[in-house]
């Protein structure tokens, strides 16, 4: 007796090239999508975020009368209430008027005094370091180092912008009448 196996002979030709293609297709899309976020400098802004905190600013509760003296006068304290902590070697502040005028710039680069604004900022009553760290609780005083300030005016209201240098991005913004 002889057996009759049927014939199993399948034509498996065309299996490769399909797969061979999916392959290539698919390394071709990952491709794309690489060098376009390159391109469109999506991978670059990754890690440059600014430090998320709440900051207030309130008015000294020094009565402002924009004299000639030769004391310093405390105008503003801006107060650290939560959230990350900020180093003072990325940190920038700009004062504005109610105008939107910028009436101040402090930062490390200038050693936390704007000379033509005649005002100097503090970290807890002492001189503002680089090293220093801006943290939950601390406060940064606006003082007017003694003279006349014709940049600041009784009655007004500052907005402060709070900006990281590092991403060039507003950490937030506080507002404080002078009094």
């Amino acid at each position: 007796m002889k057996l009759n196996i049927p014939n199993l002979e399948r034509d498996d030709r065309g299996v490769s090239p399909v797969i061979g293609v999916i392959l290539m297709v698919a390394i071709t899309v990952i491709l794309a999508a690489v060098i376009g976020a390159f391109v469109l400098n999506l991978g670059s802004s990754v890690g440059d975020q600014a430090p998320q905190a709440s900051i207030s600013a309130t008015d000294a509760g020094q009565v402002y009368n924009n004299s000639n003296s030769s004391a310093n006068v405390t105008m503003f304290y801006l107060n650290h209430q939560s959230g990350a902590d900020i180093k003072f070697k990325n940190l920038k502040i700009v004062i504005q008027n109610d105008g939107g005028q910028k009436v101040a710039n402090i930062s490390s680069a200038n050693d936390w005094t704007d000379k033509s604004a005649n005002i100097t900022a503090l970290l807890n009553g002492n001189t503002v370091q680089t090293s220093d760290t801006f943290t939950t609780g601390d406060q940064i005083t606006i003082q007017e180092r003694g003279g006349t300030n014709a940049s600041f005016v009784k009655g007004t209201t500052y907005k402060f912008l709070i900006i990281d240098t590092n991403s060039g991005q507003t950490i937030t913004t506080a507002k404080a009448t002078l009094q």
